[in-house]
């Protein structure tokens, strides 16, 4: 969903990153992304245009050493809306 210029972006994985993966991922965070993991989902902040910030899908899949599924909530609420009428 956007809001105020804000893109929340999830990433959907196949199993838990390890602990070090995700203090990794902790460490990407700065004043245009930051992220929270629960469970097999990473959540992904930007607070600019996807073009803008220096962060990347291939950088998160390199950080938590496996393939995500990165939508824009706004996707995965239609998806949802889709199957769970």
């Amino acid at each position: 969903t956007e809001l105020n210029g804000n893109t929340l972006y999830i990433g959907f994985l196949s199993s838990k990153p390890s602990d070090e993966s995700k203090q990794e991922l902790a460490n990407c965070a700065n004043k245009l992304n930051d992220f929270v993991v629960s469970d097999r989902e990473v959540f992904w902040l930007c607070r600019a245009k996807f073009s803008e910030t220096d962060f990347s899908g291939a950088r998160l899949e390199k950080i938590l050493k496996m393939q995500t599924t990165l939508r824009n909530s706004n996707t995965a609420q239609r998806i949802a809306a889709k199957y769970f009428k």
